[in-house]
């Protein structure tokens, strides 16, 4: 049993160490919801022809803030360090964001799997209705929807509703 414990905590600090290498199994096209078709950097960002041989010394170039098609990304995107094969002037690259640094736009449709309170706007403090579990268009998101610090924060989404207009 020492033996084992020794092991593991022998391991935790590999298992916190990312490389690019290390989850190269995991990068797959874009698919909605789970991988984002375009990502807008909002800051400089270095690219790479080799992730796994050229990260993090050896950028081929550095990409300005804009957006970006994405090839190939990762799971967990939203939340963790990932890599994204994208299309740019110079060809196919490779990139590497940290949570924050970059922005996806909202998917068109959602939808939520419980009763879910919807607002006039955000500082409403009562909901002008409550919505069943349903499809509904996505209009618009504030910058940076899908990342949270803090499972408690609210995601704004502006939806359309047949009945009360945006919401």
């Amino acid at each position: 049993m020492k033996k084992f414990v020794l092991a593991a905590v022998l391991a935790l600090p590999l298992l916190l160490t990312w490389t690019p290498s290390a989850r190269a199994d995991l990068v797959q096209p874009p698919e909605p919801l789970r991988i984002p078709p375009v990502i807008l950097l909002l800051k400089d960002t270095p690219y790479y022809d080799n992730v796994e041989q050229d990260y993090p010394d050896h950028p081929a170039g550095v990409l300005s803030p804009q957006d970006v098609q994405v090839l190939a990304g990762q799971n967990g995107w939203s939340q963790e360090r990932n890599r994204w094969k994208v299309r740019t002037p110079q060809g196919e690259k490779w990139i590497v964001t940290e949570p924050g640094t970059f922005d996806v736009p909202p998917p068109e449709t959602l939808t939520p799997l419980e009763e879910t309170p919807i607002y006039a706007s955000i500082d409403d403090k009562e909901p002008s209705a409550i919505l069943s579990p349903q499809n509904i268009h996505v209009v618009s998101a504030e910058k940076l929807w899908f990342y949270q610090h803090d499972a408690t924060d609210p995601v704004w989404l502006k939806i359309s509703t047949t009945w009360l207009g945006d919401q």
